[in-house]
This record gives C-alpha cells, structure tokens and sequence, in this order.
C-alpha cells in the first residue's frame, strides 16, 4: 500500500534519510493532529508517543537478548531470574511449568 505523503514530506524524508520502519513506527506510535484547514492529518512523537515507544522496545530487545542467552548456550546455561513473577514468565515462555527446574 502506497503512502500518501505530501511533496513536502517527501522531500524530507529523503534528505534527512528516515529509514522505513521509522515510519512504521510512527503511523504504530505517534499522535495525530490536524492542520485547522482541514487538508492534512499530522502525524508526531509526542512526550507520550516516546515514551510508549521507549517502552515497548525495551520490552522487545529484553525478549529478544533472552532468547538470545537462551538458545545460544554451547554446553548449557545457567539462569538466575531473582524475580518470581519475571521467573514464571519466561519459565511458561519456554513452555515448562511455573515450578519447573531446568537442568
């Protein structure tokens, strides 16, 4: 599906080198306003925005650096998850029982 980007925008894009999933991540995250004429919708990170935003990534790469650590170990790896709930979570993530112990 095409973008219908103003030249402007366009322009913008280009010069400052956006990459895509900037985009992706405004049209995802940003708030929306409108420019009063009733021609445009605005879209832009507000404090809000990234604040969600910075979340959801950390959320995201935390996920991502665990299965990482988890999959990747040579001759085991060793855990230690001090809290319970974050614990259970990844144990029901692995797909073992939350009192399980993986040796």
């Amino acid at each position: 599906m095409a973008l219908a980007l103003a030249a402007h925008a366009r322009t913008r894009i280009e010069q400052r080198a956006i990459a895509p999933e900037a985009l992706d991540e405004l049209f995802d995250w940003g708030r929306e306003a409108f420019d009063h004429r009733g021609h445009a919708t605005i879209l832009y990170f507000g404090a809000d925005a990234r604040r969600r935003l910075r979340r959801h990534r950390a959320r995201f790469y935390a996920v991502l650096f665990y299965r990482i650590l988890l999959t990747r170990a040579m001759s085991g790896c060793y855990l230690w998850i001090e809290d319970e709930e974050t614990r259970n979570h990844v144990l029901a993530s692995l797909g073992c029982g939350a009192d399980a112990r993986i040796e």
